[in-house]
């Protein structure tokens, strides 16, 4: 039926919210509406479905681990929150998932899925008092969170860590991946979330960056280089990555800490500063040529307590971020104690 309308429906989870979500064109989003409204209501979790989907998810686990980058990364998030749910990776969800039973998929459901729990974020040839009256009458709502959802929320500021953590796996691979982390704050904190913004792409923004030139232009030490960013609700990491012969562990090991102490000791010149923040706000606002994405990147920020109006605000936050702020934010953070994951061949380091 779905097809025959044009109609896509889609879910996807992360650490902070499960999002389901619907592309229809105007005529048909009536009925796509009430499918939708329907799954929602009414799902069907049948016995084979559900072990369908568990034996699904082991085998892509098992599947991810042929590339040893995601067998660092995996390695990598189970260090940094050993005892937190975000690590609720890999190896834990394949000891788990063979314990779960429909019950506990219906329990969950009957839970979260509430319009309580609810936000609706809507982009496009749509009229927003009509459609807000349609969720009322299709959700009512006592406008109360249950307990239970409430004592889940978060207030947790980071994850913090006693001293350094170097995990090393072996592998078949003829080269060694490897990820270097800090965790940071969590995203709640606006600046701070800029200015990590600005970081990430002084690092890793494309082939003037500075890990691109430092370990593939000059010293011919990457397959593959880069920084990533991640900020949930509870916290967050900021990490260093690359593929290199297993030769040179130790060397990229000391090149990353370099990079690293550049950052919290050098201010960029205003120039180089400039042209990062316009290269976000650029990509940014690219990243928002569709409707679905544009109602996408608003119904995040409203999970995470910031608001729909955040995705305007977030190019006037990035261009007042300073090389102070930088300096600042780095020292902060960098300072702390790491996490170093490396796969490589046995016998290296």
């Amino acid at each position: 039926e779905l097809e025959d309308l044009g109609v896509s429906i889609g879910a996807y989870a992360n650490n902070d919210y499960i999002k389901i979500s619907l592309k229809s064109t105007k005529e048909d989003f009536d009925k796509a509406f009430e499918i939708l409204a329907d799954i929602i209501k009414n799902p069907a979790f049948e016995e084979k479905y559900i072990q369908k989907n568990k034996e699904d998810i082991l085998a892509g686990i098992k599947k991810s681990r042929d590339v040893p980058m995601n067998v660092a990364s995996e390695k990598f998030i189970t260090t940094l929150y050993k005892n937190h749910p975000y690590g609720h990776t890999g190896a834990v969800v394949e000891k788990s998932m063979p314990t779960i039973t429909v019950k506990d998929v219906t329990d969950f459901w009957s839970q979260t899925f509430i319009p309580e729990n609810m936000i609706v974020s809507a982009a496009g040839d749509i009229n927003h008092q009509e459609l807000a009256d349609r969720l009322a009458q299709t959700f009512p709502s006592s406008g109360n969170i249950p307990p239970a959802l409430e004592s889940a929320k978060s207030t947790s500021s980071r994850i913090k860590l006693e001293q350094n953590n170097i995990v090393k796996t072996n592998s078949n691979s003829n080269a060694a991946s490897i990820l270097m982390g800090w965790p940071v704050g969590n995203i709640r904190d606006d600046k701070e979330m800029a200015t990590f913004k600005v970081i990430n792409a002084l690092l890793s923004g494309g082939l003037s960056s500075r890990l691109h030139n430092t370990f593939r232009e000059k010293q011919g030490l990457a397959y593959s280089v880069g920084a990533s960013y991640t900020a949930s609700l509870d916290g967050g990491h900021f990490v260093l990555y690359i593929g290199t012969a297993p030769k040179n562990v130790e060397l990229v090991k000391a090149k990353f800490l370099e990079e690293i102490e550049r950052i919290k000791n050098q201010p960029l010149t205003q120039a180089e500063l400039e042209g990062i923040k316009s290269k976000i706000i650029g990509n940014y606002e690219l990243a928002q040529e569709t409707n679905e994405s544009k109602a996408g990147i608003m119904g995040i920020y409203e999970v995470v307590d910031k608001k729909f109006g955040f995705n305007y605000d977030f190019p006037d936050l990035i261009s007042k971020i300073t090389a102070e702020d930088i300096i600042r934010t780095a020292n902060k953070y960098f300072n702390d104690p790491y996490v170093l994951s490396i796969v490589a061949p046995s016998g290296e380091k």
